[in-house]
């Protein structure tokens, strides 16, 4: 029982050393829900980390049916063993403006020389929120183009 079970932690510890060895590079993109009403808002949050001193430029894409109401970031530097990792969590806060099926076209970045992109991410609306607040009347503030953090 010790044997197995002194090899199965063996096995789990080379593991995580070979993914977080070949894991200099991760980006990815989500939101807290994929169906909304007209005049709901959500979160999309994009997350890069990378073993770099500096942080690649976001190019963020236009978000047609959507307003965008808010947007923040957090990044975190860690130094582990002389390299520098770079997290960057964004949130952009939304909100659906009409009904239909949408989809968030990817988020683009830039990186030793290659273009990575996230995945695009599928939003149902449906309906209308009671009680809403009237959505502005300009549009979002975000234009197609890079964004430097």
């Amino acid at each position: 029982m010790f044997r197995r079970f002194l090899y199965l932690f063996i096995l789990l510890g080379i593991s995580t050393v070979a993914i977080s060895k070949g894991s200099d590079f991760k980006l990815d993109a989500n939101v807290s829900r994929k169906e909304v009403k007209v005049g709901q808002s959500f979160t999309y949050r994009i997350i890069l980390k990378v073993s770099s001193q500096k942080l690649p430029q976001l190019t963020l894409p236009q978000f047609h049916n959507f307003r965008l109401m808010a947007q923040s970031s957090q990044q975190d530097y860690v130094i582990r063993g002389g390299k520098t990792e770079i997290s960057l969590i964004m949130k952009l806060e939304l909100v659906a403006i009409k009904e239909g099926e949408f989809t968030l076209p990817p988020v683009s970045v830039k990186y030793r020389g290659k273009t990575f992109t996230t995945p695009s991410v599928e939003i149902k609306v449906k309906g209308k929120i009671k009680h809403s607040l009237p959505l502005p009347q300009k549009d979002s503030d975000i234009e197609e183009g890079a964004v430097s953090i």
